[in-house]
């Protein structure tokens, strides 16, 4: 007994011992502050590992960093900073013990400043110091990147940094990457947006000089105010120098852009510096050309929504009558009219901010209503809260005895239920959105859940304004992990659907955009009898292929089933599997073109987007055919284009082909299409119109252009005086009778509109 804790003893001793020695060995322990490229560490024979931001390494441990553009960034016990640059491969004690040196001889050092002996073993860099300097990610949404030179594209990520003479960029639709710059400016890249940070924070004549490269897109800029700042953006065909200020700046290479000015002054002239710069004070606006060698339009007042679109918190200034912006340092004069008009008329020709009101009359199966309408909007920020109260009646005798209305059954306020259900009604929409929460309320025109292969553009305002539903849509995106969740209407919440999904590889090169998600969704009551119920769902992924400048294209697929359940008094009836539906597609945008092609297998009775735009007032039938188990094999194509520009206006066009199995003619193709002009486009006339229809031929849609399944609406309006519009709306769609058939309905309105 006494041998064995003998030997119990002299192990632990030995034990403690080696440990000891090996620690010895490691000494201080140094920490990954950011990194850029392929930066990687091992420990004697061990392999080589690579380096993430927090990971600790010993004092003993071998550093590489392989490509001429990787650096790394390390921090010591003591709080020291020292960047490794690319190219090296050495002890990591020698480098601290370089960098060490290099500060106790008096040198001044900054924290992101590369010593003089890491630097020294970079090949490329002849001699002496290579100063870099970082900007910090305060901010980073959706697919954003950097790159330098030739190097292979990073993720961004909320405290990371980006060197010097970096490309950034973000990629999607409500992508966006903040940037805190080291002379304190801010400079937040907005969505499908790339800069080049030029320079950063350079001691120039006696100033601190930072130059910005506007490539593509829009970008905001808080620029520090300081006496010695010289901050500058460039584009190919212009620049703007600022000192303490903040603007908006859009460019697109061979179109031009617009330079926008809510604090302080810009100063804005050709690349080239042939014509004199133009002065933009707060409020005015300028475009830029779209080559060089031309001059930028003279000042103008911009309008409300344009300014807010880059700075939400804008508003307009007492004294907004005041004619601010002017050509070089020119005064304007008293006695001459300003051409442009105030902010406060033109924001609100191009807002739907306000109170608005409208009058119209209204042909509904047949009968003519009169229609009053308060709509006021308010958007604050991140949020936006449409409101509705529209009163229908027939004659002046109506107006007071509330029973006769159209719709009275929304203003009645009978039970405690039904008070919350009337006053929901009366919101159109709310909407809130930050980088990672899109939340809605109301009445929502498009609502998907993951790729659509179940749920796809399913639209709960398809019988509005007769019928209107309160949906709801709540989307969280946290980079890792995320879920998308929808219901139809909070009052029946009879249709629910969600999606999970997970990023297992985030923050990787390439694969860490790989997202994987499983989604269902479920209808407790189709037949409206309390006896049915459809479900569906579905496994998918996605990975994105193309990543370059203004050039998206991302490779999805999905596999979904779906299943029901009925009872009556013989029994029930649980079949959850029936069907597959097979999809696989590539999607993405080329700068302002957003795209879609898909290809589509149906089999065994399966209907793809089984919830879709029409699905209200189809659900019966889709139960039943998906009950019988008649719905054909099928094999088709989806695809769709679409363009949206902000205050000029949108196009979309989607088109589903399919081709049955057993070679019988039976028609499915879908179309949908939408158009509309924003009223910033021009002054006397806006509108949109949306067509939509199913199950048709080509020769079915030009001769019969409003046949069956077809749903359209279409608005034009026209300025007759400042602030008031007339126009005429026709619609067209589907509504359940008291018997539970659908029916077509036509609406026809003239409506005056007004807004304050």
């Amino acid at each position: 007994m006494r041998w064995v804790k003998g030997s119990v003893l002299f192990f632990s001793v030995v034990f403690l011992l080696i440990a000891g020695l090996v620690f010895a060995q490691q000494g201080k322990i140094f920490t990954v502050e950011s990194y850029f490229g392929k930066c990687e560490y091992k420990i004697g024979l061990g392999k080589w590992k690579v380096l993430k931001v927090g990971d600790e390494i010993p004092e003993s441990a071998e550093i590489r960093t392989p490509g001429p553009n990787d650096t790394l960034e390390l921090s010591s016990p003591d709080g020291a900073r020292f960047t490794i640059p690319g190219s090296t491969t050495r002890k990591l004690s020698e480098l601290a013990m370089a960098a060490q040196k290099q500060s106790v001889s008096g040198q001044k050092k900054s924290d992101l400043e590369t010593s003089a002996a890491t630097a020294g073993v970079r090949g490329n860099i002849a001699g002496g110091i290579a100063e870099m300097k970082f900007a910090s990610v305060s901010a980073a949404v959706g697919n954003c990147e950097f790159k330098i030179g030739e190097g292979d594209f990073q993720i961004l990520k909320v405290g990371g940094k980006v060197p010097e003479n970096a490309e950034i960029y973000a990629r999607g639709r409500g992508d966006f990457v903040e940037l805190n710059l080291p002379d304190g400016s801010e400079l937040k890249i907005m969505s499908s947006s790339g800069v080049k940070i030029k320079d950063m924070a350079k001691a120039k004549d006696g100033k601190i000089a930072s130059v910005v490269a506007l490539l593509s897109g829009k970008i905001f800029v808080k620029v520090k105010p300081a006496g010695n700042q010289d901050f500058k953006v460039e584009t190919d065909s212009a620049v703007a120098a600022v000192r303490g200020t903040k603007f908006g700046m859009s460019f697109i290479p061979g179109q031009g852009g617009q330079i926008v000015v809510s604090d302080g002054a810009v100063f804005v002239g050709d690349i080239g510096g042939k014509f004199n710069p133009v002065v933009l004070k707060p409020g005015f606006m300028s475009s830029l050309p779209a080559v060089p060698g031309m001059a930028p339009s003279a000042p103008a007042r911009a309008p409300l929504a344009l300014i807010q679109e880059f700075d939400p918190d804008y508003e307009l200034p007492e004294a907004a009558g005041q004619d601010q912006g002017q050509q070089g340092n020119a005064p304007s004069s008293p006695s001459e009219p300003s051409s442009t008009p105030s902010p406060q008329k033109l924001s609100g020709e191009c807002s739907d901010q306000g109170f608005n009101w409208s009058i119209s009359g209204e042909s509904i199966d047949q009968k003519v209503w009169n229609k009053v309408l308060l709509s006021p909007t308010f958007k604050m920020g991140n949020f936006t809260l449409a409101l509705y109260f529209p009163f229908y009646f027939q004659s002046a005798d109506d107006i007071f005895a509330p029973s006769r209305w159209y719709n009275y059954n929304e203003w009645d306020f009978v039970s405690f239920q039904d008070v919350l259900h009337d006053l929901l009604l009366k919101i159109r929409f709310v909407q809130f959105q930050t980088e990672f929460l899109l939340f809605q309320l109301g009445s929502i025109p498009a609502m998907s859940i993951g790729h659509g292969a179940l749920v796809g553009s399913y639209a709960n305002d398809l019988e509005f304004p007769a019928l209107r539903k309160v949906g709801l849509q709540l989307n969280l995106d946290f980079g890792r992990f995320g879920v998308e969740t929808m219901i139809g209407d909070l009052f029946l919440t009879k249709l629910m659907a969600g999606r999970i999904f997970t990023r297992p590889f985030y923050g990787a090169f390439l694969a860490g955009n790989l997202g994987i998600g499983l989604s269902a969704f479920g209808d407790f009551d189709p037949l409206m009898n309390g006896n049915s119920k459809a479900y569906g769902y579905g496994l998918d992924l996605d990975l994105p292929l193309v990543k370059i400048p203004f050039f998206n294209m991302l490779l999805y697929s999905d596999l979904a089933t779906l299943g029901y359940s009925y009872s009556n008094e013989i029994g029930q009836t649980n079949v959850p599997q029936k069907g597959w539906g097979i999809f696989a597609g590539l999607k993405g945008n080329i700068f302002v073109l957003d795209y879609k092609l898909e290809y589509r297998r149906a089999q065994q009775g399966f209907i793809p987007s089984y919830v879709d735009k029409f699905y209200d007032v189809e659900k019966a039938n889709k139960y039943n055919l998906l009950q019988s188990g008649l719905a054909p094999d099928l094999n088709g194509f989806l695809i769709s284009a679409g363009w949206n520009f902000d205050n000029v206006g949108n196009v979309l066009l989607g088109y589903e082909h399919y081709f049955q199995s057993d070679g019988t003619t039976n028609v499915y193709n879908n179309i949908h299409f939408e158009a509309g002009i924003s009223k910033c486009l021009f002054k006397k006339v806006y509108g949109k119109i949306a067509y939509d229809r199913k199950n048709f031929g080509f020769s079915d849609l030009f001769g019969k252009f409003l046949g069956n399944g077809v749903a359209v609406t279409a608005q034009v309006y026209y300025q007759v005086v400042e602030g008031a519009y007339v126009g005429i709306t026709f619609r067209k769609y589907f509504q359940e009778n008291s018997s539970g058939n659908v029916e077509e309905k036509y609406t026809i309105a003239l409506e005056t509109q007004m807004g304050l």
